[in-house]
């Protein structure tokens, strides 16, 4: 199993990929989000990793950038949390998709709820 440490690793990031190797995918329909008409696409991760996601993608009709992810990982981080709902939006800069704000909610027998939100700023694309 996969802990943030070792999300970062550079042999670790094929693993994670939004991508036909790494998730079974299907089409859902054209759905608007913030006013942008976006793809919505059902992601179902191929393997039962943390970091891989199981629920709903939004692309940009335009050009596809992806703008959102939404659903549960494929496996629990722990017993005692569960399976938290992962809502994580992205920016594009210079023609890639990066994280703008995660949100985490989840909701532990022992816990109760919790929340975890991050944002993300000052990117900068080294050319």
């Amino acid at each position: 199993m996969n802990d943030d440490a070792s999300l970062s690793r550079k042999s670790e990031r094929p693993l994670i990929l939004l991508n036909s190797a790494n998730y079974s995918m299907k089409f859902q329909g054209v759905r608007f989000l913030r006013g942008q008409r976006c793809y919505a696409v059902n992601i179902r991760p191929k393997a039962r990793q943390f970091s891989l996601i199981e629920g709903t993608a939004w692309f940009d009709a335009n050009d596809f950038s992806l703008l959102r992810i939404e659903g549960k990982p494929a496996t629990s981080p722990s017993f005692w949390t569960g399976r938290p709902f992962i809502e994580r939006d992205y920016t594009v800069v210079d023609g890639v998709s990066l994280p703008q704000r995660s949100r985490a909610t989840s909701s532990g027998f022992f816990a109760g709820k919790s929340e975890l939100e991050i944002d993300y700023s000052d990117y900068v694309i080294a050319k």
